[in-house]
């Protein structure tokens, strides 16, 4: 099997699915639709700058309930870049906008994508499973819809989660599926460095939740 490593960077992690930049942050992902952004007139005057001029610009697509989105990649996060496996593992499931989002009237995003990190196992020597939240699996929810919306048969549990070798089958089973997703925004996290504990950033993201079935009239 396969195995990716994340580079941990406090501010933000920079990983890459299938050719493009997918920007994570403490399991929120930041929307990649700059990417597929509207041309915007050339200033040159800009190259005149130094490198400490270039700011990023991130473009929030907007809450959108019920989207239509293709599963288009997925990457696992188990190991620290020291080869030590991982307390919380989780994978990064790479969605693309299907039929676009409408704004205002006017049709935007279609085939822009977004990326979404869920923890797949939790281990139970570092976590307290004696609280529901982990005890009932709480925190695999979002991969139980995604598993009922693409009609993936149920993968076998170990304790904590799935393992390893059953995140990267589901990864697998589920890429090209379509589904139902709502895309909200919240807010970012930032690690500060002196406590390790991570805090708002006051900076907006994306986030994709609430799976489901695509109807079948809309499976066009």
């Amino acid at each position: 099997m396969r195995v990716i490593r994340r580079f941990e960077v406090d501010l933000a992690d920079i990983q890459k699915v299938k050719g493009r930049p997918t920007y994570t942050n403490k399991g929120v992902q930041m929307s990649e639709s700059e990417w597929d952004a509207e041309p915007v007139k050339q200033d040159d005057s800009f190259w005149g700058g130094s490198l400490t001029d270039v700011k990023e610009i991130r473009q929030l697509i907007p809450p959108t309930k019920n989207v239509k989105l293709q599963i288009v990649g997925h990457m696992l996060f188990n190991t620290h870049d020291d080869g030590n496996e991982r307390d919380w593992k989780q994978i990064l499931i790479k969605f693309k906008i299907v039929d676009g989002i409408d704004v205002a009237g006017e049709l935007k995003y279609k085939n822009s994508t977004l990326s979404q990190v869920l923890p797949y196992f939790a281990n139970p020597a570092h976590y307290d499973y004696t609280k529901p939240f982990f005890a009932k699996g709480q925190f695999l929810v979002p991969l139980t819809q995604i598993a009922k919306a693409t009609d993936i048969q149920t993968l076998t549990l170990i304790k904590g989660g799935l393992s390893d070798v059953n995140a990267e089958q589901f990864g697998k089973a589920i890429e090209n599926k379509m589904l139902i997703g709502s895309i909200l925004q919240a807010k970012a996290t930032v690690k500060n460095p002196e406590t390790g504990e991570y805090v708002e950033s006051g900076d907006l993201v994306n986030e994709v939740k609430f799976f489901k079935k695509v109807p079948d009239s809309a499976l066009v």
